[in-house]
């Protein structure tokens, strides 16, 4: 066993050694960091001047031409060596201090810096670096034009100055511990008398301690600083073992929660990927990391309108595509586009897409830039074997990623068969369109002749009775051709009102003559859409209210006006129908009515749902009728 003043003789040893290995690491990270800066710093620009230089004599080639700018490098005392590779990463130009210039289809490498292997995989990633090998620093520099690659320096430096400045310090350092070593000695043969016995003991109880045995309080010693020493490791000792108590119960909770984690995590993992391989649905795991990267990059560059940037550059939309990593795939994609196997599927999607698959893919991207975790359209896709296929494509982030998008979740869907079930749908509804029309044109037509045989009837009666209930059977009649003209001439299924009503009211008027020139019509309609049978009710009450106003408001050539307001008000439609006339008599019962006129009205009004009501008085008669503003079950065309 070692006696405490080797021991102590030992601990300033390594303390003071530990300090000189600390120092000389640190020393040695100074003065690598501070020379490699020294070298990018140096030779990086140098390299983009020669390589600035070098750009014509690529191109042509011109092989004297770049020799004598490889040249130049002489005065840089570190370089050794410098190659020149063209843009197909072949030797092009070779310069060798202090070796005059060789031919450029050899070179003649430095042994022991980099094989021709590892200076072939450094060319092939158009990157600038370094190596250290040896003695020598092997940095590469790319040859650039308007960012392509036109070829790549190899500059080759030596080291020794930096090595020489290690081993300086190596030496100082070795001195150093050499001094520590007499310095540890003499103190431990000073702290050696007075602390062997409680040293010892104290080493002795920290060892069976170390070697796993349960520990144990020490007896004090006298006062003194190695009572202060003894006193504080008995109380590390009590806290020690309070500590590992508290530790083993925390270890054994955090082992329980760990194992119950571990446990959800795989099954939920079993859960997703088991769903994922057996959706009915294409599913595909992508990684947008790389899109999101480059969309920041333009954003950098000022981009803030990103429809418009991607119209104006596609080939940003093509790198885009390029930038995207399929993850996976499920068995569901690869029967959609009939697919052997996942590799197959991946390297032929250029046969995938069609001519507009670019632009939803447009659309994509600027829900992306737009930070949208959710994003859909529809479009077409091709299978491998030619099928062009109807598809809806459905965008969504996992979440917890969407800050980079590097997890997203891709469903497409065969919609094919709903696509062509919609055109013939179309198809259909515009071959009724057309029916309708045909149908209305024809009721209209024999509606006017209805109209001629009524006329022609009137004007054999002459002006009796019958003659004038006629009249008003022709009014009606016309009425209800008008609205089979307005919806032949229309969209079928619905009118305005505004220009129906204006038209149907002068006719009215027209059909009485001279005398209807001494009575003025004012209307305030307002443009609301209506079905076929709300249309045709609002004709026959407008032609038979505008006939009555016509006929009685006004008698003995007394001049008027008839007011016709339409209007929509608490989701219903509102007609009224007033003049200046005459009005009511003042025993006027709408209850003790039976003229068919009116009862026409109040039969028209319960077919709609609706409601008449009548007033007045010396200063003219007023109707409103009030119907559903949206069509009565059964009553819809």
């Amino acid at each position: 066993m070692l006696t405490v003043r080797s021991q102590l003789n030992r601990l300033v040893l390594v303390v003071i050694s530990a300090v000189v290995l600390l120092m000389s690491v640190a020393f040695f990270i100074f003065e690598y960091v501070t020379y490699r800066d020294e070298v990018v710093e140096r030779v990086y620009p140098m390299a983009a001047t020669i390589g600035i230089h070098l750009s014509s004599a690529l191109i042509v080639p011109n092989h004297p031409q770049a020799r004598e700018i490889l040249a130049t490098t002489a005065n840089a005392q570190d370089i050794v060596a410098v190659y020149l590779f063209d843009q197909s990463d072949r030797p092009f130009s070779y310069y060798k201090r202090p070796h005059a210039f060789i031919p450029a289809n050899r070179i003649d490498t430095i042994d022991n810096i980099l094989s021709r292997s590892e200076i072939t995989a450094i060319l092939a990633t158009a990157e600038r670096g370094y190596r250290i090998a040896g003695n020598y620093m092997a940095v590469f520099f790319p040859v650039l034009q308007e960012g392509k690659k036109l070829g790549t320096l190899y500059l080759v430096l030596n080291l020794s100055p930096f090595y020489e400045r290690i081993m300086w310090w190596l030496i100082c350092a070795a001195g150093i511990i050499a001094a520590a070593a007499m310095l540890g000695s003499y103190l431990a043969s000073r702290l050696q008398r007075g602390i062997v016995e409680p040293l010892s003991n104290l080493v002795g109880h920290m060892g069976r301690i170390s070697a796993g045995e349960q520990p144990t309080l020490l007896a004090l010693p006298a006062a003194g600083e190695l009572g202060l020493l003894i006193t504080g490791f008995n109380t590390m000792i009590e806290r020690i073992s309070a500590h590992e108590r508290s530790l083993a119960e925390i270890n054994i909770n955090l082992e329980e929660h760990v194992r119950k984690r571990t446990a959800e995590l795989g099954h939920s993992e079993n859960r997703y990927r088991s769903l994922f391989e057996s959706s009915p649905i294409s599913l595909w795991e992508e990684d947008f990391s790389a899109v999101v990267a480059f969309l920041q990059e333009l954003r950098d560059r000022g981009v803030r309108d990103f429809a418009a940037y991607f119209r104006e550059h596609p080939e940003a939309v093509a790198t885009c595509a390029a930038l995207v990593r399929i993850v996976d795939i499920n068995e569901s994609t690869l029967k959609l586009y009939r697919a052997p196997n996942r590799e197959t599927l991946i390297g032929n999607l250029h046969k995938v897409f069609t001519a507009s698959s670019m632009e939803k893919f447009t659309e994509e991207l600027v829900a992306i830039a737009s930070g949208d975790p959710l994003f859909s359209t529809v479009g077409a896709n091709r299978t491998l074997d030619g099928h062009e296929i109807d598809v809806a494509l459905h965008l969504a982030v996992v979440p917890g990623h969407e800050h980079d998008y590097s997890r997203v979740v891709i469903s497409i869907e065969d919609i094919t068969a709903r696509i062509s079930l919609e055109r013939e749908l179309r198809a259909s509804l515009n071959e009724k369109d057309l029916l309708l029309q045909e149908v209305h044109h024809r009721v209209k037509n024999n509606l006017q002749i209805i109209s001629s045989l009524i006329n022609l009837q009137i004007k054999n009666l002459g002006g009796n009775h019958l003659s004038a209930e006629l009249h008003s059977t022709l009014l009606r009649v016309r009425s209800m051709a008008l609205i089979h003209e307005r919806l032949y001439r229309a969209h079928p299924g619905n009118i305005t009102l505004e220009a129906f009503i204006d038209e149907l009211s002068r006719e009215i008027i027209g059909l009485y003559g001279e005398d209807a020139g001494r009575i003025g019509l004012a209307m305030n309609i307002e443009p609301i859409p209506i079905t076929v049978d709300q249309g045709m009710t609002v004709a026959i009450i407008i032609n038979e209210l505008l006939t009555n106003a016509l006929k009685y408001a006004f008698p003995e050539g007394r001049p008027g006006q008839i007011f016709i307001d339409l209007r929509a008000s608490a989701g219903d439609i509102v007609l009224v129908v007033s003049d200046n006339g005459i009005g009511l008599p003042a025993d006027f019962d709408p209850a003790r009515q039976k003229s068919l006129g009116y009862r026409l009205l109040l039969n028209l009004a319960d077919q709609v749902q609706g409601t008449l009501s009548v007033a007045g008085d010396d200063n003219g008669t007023r109707v409103t009728l009030r119907i559903q503003n949206s069509p009565p079950p059964g009553l819809a065309p």
